[in-house]
């Protein structure tokens, strides 16, 4: 049911349990005072109310508001017909019920209608002279206090519920705003960034096709075709990544994994990028440094990060893969010597959507490469930092929760060289 309707059922629920000890107390009562026609028409109610309750245990909603109303009216009605015990406020508090209860506007007029005809009946007509006394003033005064304090306590309880609802809905509206919002940004980036490797491999396709490459040219134009098919890869599933998390939420498989493991099959996945453009990576990492995380989300992490640190650093630059730790985590480190980013962009960088942008060598990006990594990171229960100046670098900060060494496991350095 919606979140009005959920509502509404509690608000039943709430009077039935508040009023059926008020019933039952004043049958006694009543009885006690020899008002047996009273006392009846208290426990006829508190009987229908009973009843109310099992109905709605039972999920017969409408059923339930109905028989509520109903045996409400007619018990408060004869009540303050009879006995002059101030019941036509209580006509007032079914008649405010029912508008909360139910949106049709002609059942809210007839209601309303059979209310108002009942009250003026009860003010029109002279006492009834009945063989039982009417009720004392004091009893009286306390009723008409209490139907007053019911409208105020529901008119109150649904106002409430109206505001919070209307701001849940306010909410979501700006939360589905930002998320098309930043699909609109992400498909015009994939289209764009999509278009040059297939009209490059187009336009090869075609010079090979006429036989127009030579040996030395067709080998070096195959090399750059190939960067740019692994650039876009990486584009594509992150987008997939992205999009999936959104739609489905992010499952994760933990268990232990070492993360000089994970760096090196990561460059060496890298090797034809990072050699064309010259660099030199130096990992620096001890092999007893294991966290515990999903190994597939490490893997997307990391090849972001390593990703990103050769697309912006400059020809012949240098890439620097460590890691330090403290007595919870270990950090891993991911830092260049490329072209830096100024500090408010930096700020933003984990939780919007970037514009598009193109490294040093024109290699092409779709902006959600960190907004996932973020993500990712979060749900391992680890933290990522970034340490960025214009021109001169960034380094980029991963902690994780690491697994806990054994007595028997030794710590010893191990570091590579590639370039």
């Amino acid at each position: 049911m919606s979140y009005i309707e959920l509502k509404r059922v509690q608000m039943v629920n709430l009077v039935v349990l508040l009023c059926v000890p008020f019933m039952l107390f004043f049958s006694i009562v009543n009885y006690g005072e020899y008002r047996f026609v009273l006392s009846g028409l208290n426990f006829f109610n508190a009987f229908f109310l009973i009843l109310v309750l099992i109905l709605q245990y039972y999920r017969k909603h409408a059923m339930a508001r109905v028989i509520l109303l109903v045996s409400s009216f007619f018990v408060f009605y004869f009540g303050g017909l009879i006995y002059r015990n101030g019941g036509e406020y209580f006509l007032l508090c079914i008649l405010i019920l029912s508008m909360l209860l139910y949106d049709s506007n002609v059942l809210q007029v007839c209601v309303g209608t059979v209310v108002i005809v009942a009250i003026l009946s009860i003010y029109a007509y002279p006492a009834i002279v009945f063989h039982e006394e009417t009720v004392p003033r004091d009893r009286v005064l306390y009723n008409i206090a209490s139907a007053l304090a019911f409208i105020v306590v529901a008119v109150s309880f649904f106002k409430n519920i109206i505001y919070n609802n209307t701001q849940m809905i306010e909410e979501q509206r700006l939360k589905l705003q930002a998320l098309n919002s930043e699909k609109e940004m992400v498909f015009s980036i994939v289209a764009h960034d999509m278009r040059s490797p297939m009209a490059t491999l187009e336009n090869m396709v075609d010079l090979l096709r006429q036989q127009m490459l030579s040996g030395d040219i067709s080998e070096a134009f195959i090399i750059r075709l190939q960067q740019h098919i692994v650039q876009q890869n990486t584009v594509l599933e992150n987008l997939l990544e992205w999009s999936s998390s959104s739609m489905h939420g992010i499952k994760k498989n933990l268990s232990e994994v070492r993360i000089n493991e994970v760096i090196e099959d990561i460059v060496l996945f890298f090797e034809p990028r990072y050699r064309s453009k010259k660099l030199l990576f130096d990992i620096a990492i001890d092999p007893g440094h294991t966290v515990y995380a999903d190994r597939r989300h490490l893997t997307i992490i990391f090849r972001n990060l390593i990703s990103n640190a050769i697309k912006f650093s400059h020809t012949g630059g240098k890439i620097i893969v460590d890691t330090s730790e403290d007595e919870a985590c270990i950090y891993i480190h991911v830092k260049d010597h490329g072209v830096g980013m100024s500090p408010d962009k930096s700020r933003l960088l984990f939780n919007t959507v970037q514009q598009r942008s193109v490294g040093t060598e024109e290699e092409p990006g779709a902006g959600l490469g960190l907004m996932l990594c973020n993500e990712l990171i979060r749900l391992n229960v680890g933290t990522i930092h970034v340490d960025s100046i214009p021109y001169k670098g960034s380094v980029f900060t991963i902690g994780l929760p690491k697994k806990k060494k054994s007595n028997t496991e030794n710590k010893y350095g191990h570091k590579h060289i590639y370039g």
